[in-house]
């Protein structure tokens, strides 16, 4: 949306002392509640986002009438309205004329987190579904997830579902650092460095924020199509909530700005160099991590090692070749499961001991 040419009128009532809205708002979020912020232009004779400021009305005052709730594809759960403001009784919030150039583009970075976030849960649900489904239909006598095609698939599914969450998790930290110094700033003066800090990770937030509503809410648009294809026939059929998730997921490319648009955002970090730094500086840091199921030692760690590498070699005689990552546990491929689980033959109570989940398959 062009959000410089909002047009919705806001005059002030002199005999009142309060602000009147007059005007249409179309595609509003949860426009049946009952207290609402709005951009409203404030500024007589301005046609740009100078001229804009942010309102706050309550709806049980009157003045304002819910046109329709719009019929959507998805997200049911989430009523979209087109609201009428006739002479609504409103309050500024904040100072005039920053309702869009300070305020609407924070809540809009906060907004994209959120909704990067939420389409990190829906890659999860459809590669859930797709992954439930592959192992309870049977073709030719086996289930369709020891078919390499599907395998494959969930393979592809699993591997942006944890690109995107790690993604999603490193853009909030660094939006979690730079409010808390923001926050401390208010009640003290931030020394040098804490200020540095602060400047480095409000960059950072704004570089990764685009970029990580863009690419999960493609992911997740991505999963849920290929769960449904997982599904074949029985996708296409609205018993299955994959057919729901891929309908919720289709708003998160294009509501709180396009994927156009966070490309748009992010492109001047590619071309500045920006996200190339930061990944080498990912590169530069040293390992710390054990890589060590919580709860083993690293006697036990170093023997699970010991059998993966040797089932590697294939030196066990009772153990042949990987078959890859297991979709049950965590991703890795460095731990194995119980044989029961697994249905590795290679029996051994320390490993049965030491993890429980199952990552690494192995077949006679």
């Amino acid at each position: 949306s062009d959000l410089q040419s909002v047009m919705l009128k806001a005059t002030y009532d002199e005999a009142n002392n309060c602000w009147r809205l007059n005007g249409v708002k179309r595609f509003i979020t949860n426009g049946d509640a009952d207290l609402h912020l709005v951009l409203a232009r404030s500024e007589e004779g301005t046609r740009d986002g100078r001229g804009l400021s942010m309102f706050i009305y309550d709806k049980r005052d009157g003045g304002v009438n819910v046109r329709r709730i719009e019929n959507k594809l998805g997200i049911h759960g989430s009523p979209t309205c087109e609201l009428v403001y006739k002479n609504a009784k409103a309050e500024l919030c904040g100072d005039r004329k920053l309702g869009l150039i300070k305020y609407v583009m924070a809540l809009m970075n906060g907004a994209r987190l959120g909704i990067a976030a939420q389409s990190v849960g829906l890659s999860q649900a459809a590669y859930n579904e797709g992954l439930a489904y592959a192992k309870e239909r049977k073709q030719f006598g086996k289930a369709i997830i020891d078919f390499p095609a599907v395998y494959d698939m969930l393979s592809i599914m699993k591997a942006k579902l944890d690109a995107g969450r790690a993604l999603l998790y490193q853009t909030a930290r660094y939006v979690d650092i730079y409010k808390a110094l923001d926050d401390i700033a208010r009640e003290r003066k931030l020394t040098p460095e804490e200020r540095k800090e602060q400047k480095l990770y409000a960059k950072l937030a704004d570089s990764f924020t685009p970029l990580a509503k863009g690419m999960n809410s493609e992911y997740a648009n991505q999963n849920a199509y290929d769960s449904i294809q997982i599904h074949g026939g029985s996708g296409f059929m609205l018993e299955y909530a994959c057919q729901r998730i891929y309908r919720d997921a289709r708003i998160t490319s294009i509501y709180e700005g396009t994927t156009q648009l966070q490309t748009v955002a992010a492109i001047r970090y590619v071309t500045n160099g920006a996200y190339l730094a930061t990944i080498r500086g990912f590169e530069a840091e040293a390992c710390t991590g054990t890589g060590r199921l919580e709860g083993s030692s690293e006697g036990d760690d170093r023997q699970v090692r010991s059998q993966h590498e040797s089932c590697q070699r294939g030196s066990e005689p009772r153990v042949s070749r990987l078959r890859g990552t297991s979709f049950d546990g965590d991703g890795s491929r460095l731990y194995h499961g119980s044989p029961a689980d697994s249905g590795c033959n290679e029996g051994s109570g320390t490993l049965q001991q030491v993890c429980s989940c199952v990552c690494q398959l192995c077949s006679s």
